[in-house]
């Protein structure tokens, strides 16, 4: 498992989206098998968390989060909250865990919140 990028790792991620986005979903596996590990070390470093800031709509499309105004039962009640409570980090991420996911090996879409490991 990786568990550190480079910083120029993070300047991939557009070339990436491109990738993926020129091939049918089955032929996505290799580009989101490069981003995963790039996009899941962003939080780990300040490097990391400026490439979030520089690349935040290529990794939105990697990610596919939910749209903040269709967040509806708990979830919606949850980034209210979070927003009431000035939790803005938490508010924007309960999109993602609420969001789609795309299996790399098959392509099948999912939703992250209900899925199992």
């Amino acid at each position: 498992m990786l568990d550190t990028a480079f910083s120029a790792s993070f300047a991939a991620l557009p070339r990436l989206v491109d990738i993926a986005a020129g091939r049918e979903p089955a032929e996505r596996h290799w580009a989101l098998f490069a981003a995963g590990p790039i996009v899941a070390c962003a939080r780990r470093s300040a490097e990391g968390m400026a490439a979030r800031d520089v690349y935040p709509s290529q990794i939105a499309e990697l990610l596919r989060p939910a749209a903040p105004t269709e967040l509806a039962g708990l979830a919606g009640r949850l980034r209210e909250q979070a927003l009431a409570d000035k939790q803005s980090v938490l508010a924007q991420r309960l999109p993602y865990l609420f969001g789609q996911a795309e299996c790399a090996d098959c392509g099948t879409v999912f939703s992250v919140a209900t899925a199992s490991p």
